[in-house]
């Protein structure tokens, strides 16, 4: 009798467990089948970059080799799949008093930007895909224009058009865009980037990266080089290697260190000796949603 007891004792405890371990795993598919319910039905998305940077790069040249503070607050409609629309808005404040009188120790660009794009092909495993991107940039500058008429403009616009073709190997990004309405006493210009990016996933929070870009401008677009000699254009690279850790989903830190140069011989003799080839680095805070 206590042995008859003893086996339905455990066929019940059995039953019980096996039952248990249903529900849970029919209780994880559920969470699953959930959270990717959500992320199908999310229609924005939206975040925060807070960057301090040991100079200010832009289109792969150097515009200052001093310590920078560069927030920007993004946010995209992606509930048109597989169409998205979009805008940020950026900022450079110059921290460093080295700088001459115009940009030191003060808040100096807002940059405001719009843009839509498109996944025009993506094969069915998700890890191959190209995508296009149409956007309009309006630069605005936070000081006062000099008398002699050859100075900074409070403000120039660009449109642009990228391509990025994401795969497994190394993705490829280019982008071709206009300046208009006239910055300075230098007429508008054209500019073309190329540009290559990899990332390996150390483990589930560190992510190691690694990026080389290329910028090609004509004669007309080399504005923010103030010598009207110069008339060949310009050539600017930057590459850059980059650890990110994902503290949260919504948070992650970057940490960042990269090489700039400038190719065109002429404009390297316009530049300033500091300014040509540096080496720099900086940081990244980023909150998402």
């Amino acid at each position: 009798m206590n042995r008859l007891m003893t086996v339905v004792a455990a066929s019940v405890c059995a039953v019980s467990l096996s039952g248990s371990a249903i529900a849970a795993e029919d209780s994880s598919t559920e969470n699953k089948e959930i959270e990717l319910q959500e992320e199908e039905d999310q229609l924005f998305e939206a975040g925060l970059d807070v960057d301090l940077n040991s100079a200010y790069i832009w289109r792969n040249v150097v515009q200052t080799d001093k310590l920078v503070f560069q927030p920007c607050v993004w946010a995209d409609f992606v509930g048109l799949d597989p169409f998205w629309f979009g805008f940020y808005y950026w900022q450079n404040w110059d921290l460093s008093s080295d700088r001459f009188d115009l940009f030191h120790r003060r808040f100096n660009e807002s940059d405001y930007n719009i843009h839509v794009g498109a996944t025009a092909w993506e094969n069915e495993d998700g890890d191959m895909s190209l995508e296009f991107e149409l956007g309009h940039e309006w630069y605005t500058y936070h000081f006062d224009r000099r008398e002699d008429g050859c100075s900074l403009s409070p403000s120039t616009r660009e449109f642009y058009l990228n391509g990025k073709f994401k795969n497994p190997v190394v993705n490829v990004l280019a982008q071709f865009g206009g300046m208009y309405d006239d910055i300075s006493c230098y007429d508008s210009g054209f500019y073309y980037e190329l540009g290559f990016n990899k990332e390996f996933a150390l483990c589930d929070e560190l992510t190691l990266g690694f990026d080389w870009g290329i910028t090609l401008g004509d004669a007309d677009y080399l504005y923010f080089i103030y010598d009207e000699d110069v008339k060949e254009g310009f050539a600017g690279t930057t590459a850059k290697a980059y650890l990110t850790w994902s503290i949260t989903e919504w948070m992650s830190l970057t940490g960042s260190i990269a090489y700039t140069g400038t190719m065109n011989s002429d404009a390297r003799d316009a530049q300033s000796s500091d300014d040509k080839d540096i080496l720099w680095g900086g940081f990244r805070l980023s909150f998402s949603y």
